[in-house]
C-alpha cells in the first residue's frame, strides 16, 4: 500500500474498534461464568480477588479441551471460556493465589511426591 493511502487509517480504526468490542464481549461472558461458578474462590471463599480469577480445569475432555493449556492467546482464552459456558461442572473458580497453590500441589503429586508425607508435615505444623 502506498504511504498516504486513506484506507489504511480506516482499517486501523476498524481493527481497534473491533478488538475493543471483542474484548468487552469476552469480559462480559467471563463475568457471567464467574457468577455461574459461585462468584467466589472455591478454596478460600474470597469474593474479591485483587489479581483476578482463574478457571481451573477439574478434568480435560480430550476433544473439547484440545488447546494449549498454558497459552495466553485470545483465541485459546475464548476456547476455554466457551468450554466453561458449555460445561461449568469441569471447572473451579479460583483466585490467583489459590490456583498457584493447587497447581504446585498437583505438580508435586505428578512428580511422584508422597501425598501422605505432605499431609503428615501439614498435621505436625498445625499442632505447633
Amino acid at each position: 500500500m502506498p504511504k498516504g493511502y486513506p484506507g489504511r487509517v480506516d482499517r486501523k480504526i476498524y481493527d481497534n474498534k473491533r478488538s475493543s468490542h471483542l474484548y468487552s464481549e469476552f469480559r462480559r461472558r467471563k463475568d457471567e461464568i464467574h457468577e455461574i461458578l459461585g462468584g467466589s474462590c472455591a478454596l478460600c471463599k474470597t469474593s474479591k480477588a485483587s489479581h483476578g480469577w482463574h478457571l481451573h480445569h477439574l478434568y480435560y475432555d480430550p476433544v473439547e479441551s484440545n488447546y494449549p493449556k498454558n497459552s495466553k492467546s485470545m483465541s485459546t482464552r475464548w476456547k476455554r471460556l466457551i468450554e466453561a459456558e458449555n460445561h461449568p461442572e469441569r471447572f473451579l473458580l479460583l483466585c490467583v493465589h489459590c490456583h498457584r497453590i493447587v497447581e504446585a500441589l498437583k505438580s508435586l503429586v505428578d512428580s511422584g511426591c508422597n501425598i501422605n508425607f505432605l499431609q503428615d508435615i501439614l498435621d505436625k505444623s498445625n499442632r505447633s
